[in-house]
This record gives C-alpha cells, structure tokens and sequence, in this order.
C-alpha cells in the first residue's frame, strides 16, 4: 500500500469535483 499514491488520487479527485462544481 502506497500512502503517497492513495493521497495523490485522492486530492487529484477533489480538485476534480471541485473544478466542475466552481465551473
């Protein structure tokens, strides 16, 4: 289990979500 993989898919996600609620 790679922590700094997980983390990065995770905050890659919320840029995401959040990129397509702002726009």
């Amino acid at each position: 289990m790679i922590l700094k993989d997980l983390m990065l898919m995770v905050i890659s996600s919320v840029i995401l979500i959040v990129s397509v609620l702002v726009g």
